[in-house]
């Protein structure tokens, strides 16, 4: 790469950029502007507004109107769509190659285990903290009631915990996923069962 102003080589961009400032007093979009635009600096192709400045070019088109560039591709100054959209590593080479590389003994993790104390790490960082779940417990404390002592807790999906049905009082265990996307009480609400049924079942006396 070479200065256009004094035919100055340097190996990269950053050292060009320092190269102009210091010898000619510009900056790399003064220089750009300078050298390649005739002085005067470009503007949206779509609303004359000033484009963005990327590394001694500008963009086509201004933030507004950058949905112009997307749709006409990266030759546009937008994004050109992802060279694997669609493709799989039985359709394309390329990535039956990329797959290739990471199978078996070249994955990074191939042959290696957490140890226990990254295992309870990860454990920890799983859980919920009690301030947490005590404000998950309150918005449904009308419907059902935690048995479980919190202290005992240590997973939200893999862990059943006992609640209590605040209207029937019938025990039940329920992870507290189950509980957060709201699953209820399985006697007063039995799956299977209509409305009525769910009623006559939940209203009749026993002793009768």
């Amino acid at each position: 790469m070479n200065c256009k102003l004094c035919q100055h080589e340097d190996d990269d961009l950053k050292k060009l950029s320092t190269h102009i400032r210091t010898a000619h007093g510009l900056d790399s979009e003064q220089y750009t502007i300078k050298v390649f635009h005739d002085g005067i600096r470009p503007m949206c192709l779509e609303c004359s507004e000033q484009t963005r400045y990327v590394s001694f070019s500008f963009k086509q088109y201004c933030k507004v109107h950058s949905r112009i560039a997307m749709g006409a591709g990266g030759s546009k100054g937008g994004h050109a769509p992802a060279w694997n959209r669609g493709k799989t590593k039985d359709t394309d080479a390329r990535l039956a190659l990329q797959s290739a590389k990471v199978s078996g003994s070249g994955n990074h993790f191939y042959g290696k285990q957490h140890s226990p104390d990254t295992i309870q790490r990860i454990s920890i960082k799983k859980t919920l903290a009690t301030s947490s779940i005590e404000e998950r417990l309150f918005q449904r404390q009308s419907e059902l009631r935690l048995l479980t002592p919190l202290e005992e807790y240590h997973s939200r999906q893999a862990q059943y915990l006992i609640f209590e049905c605040v209207k029937c009082g019938e025990q039940q265990p329920k992870t507290l996923q189950a509980f957060e996307r709201g699953s209820r009480c399985y006697r007063c609400h039995p799956i299977g069962k209509s409305n009525l049924e769910s009623l006559e079942f939940v209203d009749a006396d026993p002793k009768s």
